[in-house]
């Protein structure tokens, strides 16, 4: 009987160790769930923000510069594109452009952002178990158009005396 406790004395701690990882690996899992999701909210919202400034600023507007300012991640304006789309045949010009002709901006109905090329690299247990290419997950290509409003033009716009809003 003595011999069999001896051999008992260890196992609790095995136990115990086994359990604790297994549940250290769900919790640090749903941390990085966690992070992998308030990124792509604040990519959305990043595409939010630059459809909205798009249709509300004159097309010469660096909008991508303006919307990842002080935006965490590492996102930068590289990853923003703002297209002016027209009714008929779609894009029409992308920002910023220097100097859009005056039917260019005429016929520009919706304004589109998209976020591209932007990819999310794990950083805890799941890049350590290999998910995604080295803990690397590309993200989906996030996009809001609006439709455009002033584009940065009063409303007693005069095409002989131009004055906008650059949003700068």
């Amino acid at each position: 009987m003595m011999k069999r406790r001896n051999r008992q004395k260890g196992l609790s701690i095995i136990e115990f160790t086994v359990v604790v990882t297994g549940f250290l690996i769900v919790i640090f899992s749903f941390i990085e769930l966690g992070l992998y999701l308030y990124s792509m909210q604040t990519l959305n919202d990043v595409s939010r923000k630059a459809a909205r400034l798009g249709a509300v600023c004159y097309p010469s507007a660096d909008i991508s510069t303006m919307v990842t300012e002080g935006k965490p991640l590492g996102i930068t304006s590289e990853h923003i594109q703002v297209d002016y789309l027209n009714l008929n045949s779609g894009v029409e010009f992308s920002n910023p452009k220097a100097n859009p002709t005056n039917d260019e901006i005429g016929s520009v109905a919706y304004v589109r952002a998209t976020v591209v090329g932007f990819s999310f690299r794990m950083t805890g247990i799941l890049s350590f178990l290999g998910l995604g290419n080295n803990g690397v997950l590309a993200m989906p290509g996030l996009e809001t158009v609006l439709p455009a409003e002033s584009l940065g033009l009063p409303h007693d716009y005069d095409p002989d005396n131009p004055s906008y809003d650059t949003c700068q």
